[in-house]
């Protein structure tokens, strides 16, 4: 294990497959009617390293089978199952879902059996899909992987549990048993023992292992897409690299010779603890001044419950290199968690293509106005911090764009529409103001094709867009929407062709505009800021 944290943790391992490339090591099945058959290794293709996490903290015991539901949520990342989810589709609530404490019930549809009525617990798949080919240049058959394994929960003990049961001899190398059968073994003993009432119980599972991809020529693969009982046709394509571990593994045969090779694709993880998570400074008040300012977001301005880009302006140092899983907070009175854009109680430090360090993150609902936001390290370091401008979920940020052959401000809500005009020679003047999404008075966009290089004109008054519309004026439909209480200046040049009216929350430039000759209109309308 390397790099362990609070919520994640580095599974580092070693990984050889050469006798089962070579066909010294047979990775056998039985077929639909039981025949056994040998995996020929042409067939292999790639491979699919997987870790199984499991830990159940409590139990009621029980004198029967209760329904219970440790596979009704989706796996994570699981190789070739399509109701899975990968790191790109997982999201708040699937975070929660997959990684997430639960407690079972009995009774829950959709469920296995178990030997409690109730369970709490943790239980998880992660995979990392793989061909040798990506693995290395050279096509070699053995080599060095690792896994960052996210979802733990922070100041806990993670690993495996000997059985309660075993002799002396017995260890957690020759440990065969599942997650759900080691909780329901501990149940029994526990209602044997008289044990009728929720008790908290320490059984954990944490494995690293193998599956194979194979061709879909193959005849295993063939049989498995014929077999009307496999309702996932995407796991035929993998097979566990150990004797008799495939689709019909329940009908193992009592054969002890075929049993020394059962866990050839698993391995046990050593037990190891989760750091505790930091702890922010309670008040914005005690961050280090020298740090100030040195944090900042796309157009000056992040969106309540969505997803912010956070620039980091110091370059993170070398103690936290690998991967970085840091945390970071907005200040509202006390310090607020700002999740990852997956749900995950962190986040992540990356560099994009022009070098700059940034965390994506969701800020909480409640938060809007300004507002500081820092960002520290796996140890709670504070790293960067800086004041935000935070808006409603439900605003739309307005750009302003200046063509300086006409003379002309342009105003577009439209990322696109920006950007197309930016490409052509118009200047970027990043954010205007701050408009409702569909709330409030109607602004309404004009356009003037008669002068030279075009003219656009923006009014919430009805009469005056009726008007500029008699007159030649071409209507664009609505732009934006009125709303708040921030002003919006509305300035007129009487000396100009093109570029006649500019609009402003700033009052210093309204002023300086009405100084140099522009005639003051008094607000156009009202933005959120």
């Amino acid at each position: 294990m390397d790099n362990v944290q609070a919520h994640t943790a580095d599974v580092s391992f070693d990984w050889d497959l050469t006798n089962v490339l070579n066909g010294t090591q047979k990775i056998s099945y039985l077929d639909a009617e039981g025949d056994l058959q040998t995996l020929n290794p042409s067939d292999i293709e790639g491979m699919c390293f997987q870790i199984t996490v499991g830990r159940a903290t409590d139990i009621t015991p029980s004198d029967r089978y209760h329904q219970q539901v440790f596979s009704a949520v989706p796996d994570f990342s699981n190789c070739g199952a399509s109701g899975s989810v990968n790191d790109a589709n997982l999201t708040s609530d699937y975070y929660q879902k997959i990684f997430g404490m639960k407690t079972d019930q009995d009774g829950t549809s959709d469920s296995a059996d178990i030997y409690a009525k109730t369970v709490s617990y943790q239980s998880f798949k992660r995979t990392a899909s793989g061909s040798f080919n990506e693995m290395s240049a050279n096509g070699a058959t053995k080599g060095h992987y690792t896994i960052p394994l996210i979802g733990l929960e922070a100041n806990t003990l993670y690993g495996n549990t000997v059985e309660s049961n075993c002799q002396d001899s017995c260890d957690v190398a020759n440990q065969v048993a599942s997650f759900r059968s080691a909780v329901e073994q501990r149940s029994r003993e526990l209602y044997a023992q008289g044990v009728q009432s929720k008790t908290k119980i320490d059984v954990r599972r944490l494995q690293i292992g193998i599956q194979l991809k194979v061709s879909n020529s193959s005849s295993y693969v063939e049989q498995c897409n014929a077999d009307v009982s496999v309702t996932d046709k995407g796991t035929c394509r993998f097979i566990d690299p150990a004797s008799y571990l495939s689709r019909y593994g329940n009908n193992l045969p009592q054969d002890d010779s075929h049993w020394d090779d059962a866990t050839a694709g698993w391995a046990y993880v050593p037990d190891f603890h989760t750091m505790v998570e930091p702890t922010p400074y309670s008040s914005s008040d005690d961050l280090p001044g020298k740090l100030k300012d040195s944090v900042s977001v796309d157009n000056g301005v992040a969106k309540a419950e969505q997803q912010t880009r956070i620039y980091l302006k110091n370059k993170p140092s070398s103690s936290n290199s690998g991967n970085m899983f840091w945390y970071a907070y907005v200040y509202d009175g006390t310090p607020k968690k700002i999740h990852g854009t997956d749900g995950s109680p962190y986040v992540i430090v990356k560099k994009d293509k022009s070098g700059r360090y940034y965390v994506d993150g969701i800020l909480p609902k409640s938060t809007t106005g300004d507002h500081v936001i820092s960002v520290v390290d796996k140890l709670g370091t504070v790293c960067d911090w800086g004041t935000v401008s935070v808006v409603p979920s439900d605003s739309v940020l307005m750009f302003r764009l200046y063509n300086k052959y006409t003379g002309e401000h342009f105003y577009t809500s439209a990322e696109e529409e920006r950007d197309a005009l930016v490409k052509i020679g118009w200047r970027n003047e990043n954010l205007g103001w701050v408009a409702p999404r569909q709330s409030g008075v109607k602004v309404y966009r004009l356009y003037n094709p008669y002068v030279m290089g075009g003219d656009h004109h923006y009014t919430s008054d009805e009469h005056e867009r009726d008007a500029l519309v008699k007159a030649g004026w071409r209507y664009e439909g609505v732009g934006w929407y009125s709303g708040g209480e921030a002003p919006v200046y509305r300035q007129y040049n009487p000396n100009a062709k093109t570029g006649t009216h500019n609009y402003t929350t700033s009052k210093v430039e309204n002023d300086a505009l009405v100084k140099l000759g522009w005639r003051a209109e008094g607000t156009g309308w009202y933005a959120v800021m």
